[in-house]
């Protein structure tokens, strides 16, 4: 009977350590999944032609509709991410969406009022892709997000382009693994 505790403890122990390791593993996964998306589809975003979305009324615009479709190949190809999505600082350091790939998309120039911590220490200074340290919640739901600057053609930064993951996707691959890890 001591044996079998015994037994029982080292086995409930290294199922939690086999937990632990494959979680850190996944969520890195996720990291670098993420990081790599939004730099491939920050490059694959027209910098002049994002310059010229400025009002509400340019979301029929030639430019817009490139984009948006741009965006949405990126989110067809993907998965478990959301749709892309881009964004512009303002002069007064707002942060305002441009390009929203959704199904029930955010119109042009509304404010971003919750971004995430890390975008918003990163913003002004962005230079590469980003992404959230850990989960962040917005009006929106819970994420981890990615995010990467775009340029125009002069080399001017124009704005950055965003993608998600849910923390309920990640959560569930973890949930996973963990009765793989118990039934191992």
């Amino acid at each position: 009977a001591v044996l079998d505790d015994v037994l029982l403890a080292f086995v409930a122990a290294f199922a939690g350590f086999l937990d632990q390791i494959v979680k850190a593993n996944l969520r890195q996964n996720f990291r670098s999944s993420l990081q790599n998306l939004v730099a491939v589809t920050a490059v694959s975003i027209d910098g002049d032609a994002h310059a010229q979305l400025q009002r509400p009324q340019d979301q029929t615009s030639p430019a817009f509709l490139k984009i948006n479709e741009t965006l949405t190949r990126v989110y067809r190809a993907g998965q478990g991410y959301e749709p892309p999505y881009t964004m512009r600082m303002d002069a007064d350091g707002s942060i305002r969406f441009i390009v929203d790939a959704t199904d029930d998309p955010v119109p042009l120039g509304d404010i971003y009022a919750d971004p995430g911590p890390v975008l918003l220490a990163n913003l002004q200074t962005i230079s590469g892709p980003l992404v959230e340290d850990d989960f962040y919640t917005d009006e929106w739901g819970t994420w981890r997000s990615g995010y990467a600057p775009f340029y125009r053609s002069d080399g001017t930064l124009e704005g950055i382009v965003g993608v998600d993951i849910a923390a309920d996707t990640i959560m569930a691959q973890e949930q996973q693994l963990l009765w793989v890890s118990l039934t191992i």
